[in-house]
């Protein structure tokens, strides 16, 4: 901190006797600024430094993302294919069962027709 353009510890007791209370106010508040400044600086560094660090993350874990796309995409298409072929299964049972169902209902309808008739 500057007082009359001397640094604060090469002020001497005539000088603080001579110094006004509006250049001690002046000279804290161009202190504080100087230090707001400084501090912004610092701060401004490391977001850069931090931004920095985090693109290079991202570059190197893109290729391993993209290794896990493709691992995913290969693993959905083979469960697919497996519950696919399972379903087709499954239906060509139902159908045939229902296709079973119908030819004894048939039957019951024939008999019930002879019956009633």
């Amino acid at each position: 901190m500057e007082v009359s353009g001397k640094q604060l510890d090469e002020v001497d007791d005539d000088d603080l006797r001579n110094i006004d209370k509006d250049a001690l106010i002046k000279a804290k508040k161009a202190q504080e600024e100087k230090l707001k400044r400084e501090a912004e600086e610092r701060m401004k560094q490391a977001v850069l430094k931090l931004d920095h660090l985090e693109r290079a993350r991202r570059e190197n874990e893109r290729e391993i993302l993209d290794n896990a796309y493709a691992e995913q995409k290969e693993q959905d298409k083979q469960r697919w294919e497996v519950e696919s072929k399972q379903f087709m299964e499954n239906h060509k049972k139902k159908h045939a069962e229902d296709i079973e169902i119908k030819q004894r209902m048939l039957r019951m309808v024939d008999n019930s027709v002879d019956i009633h008739i």
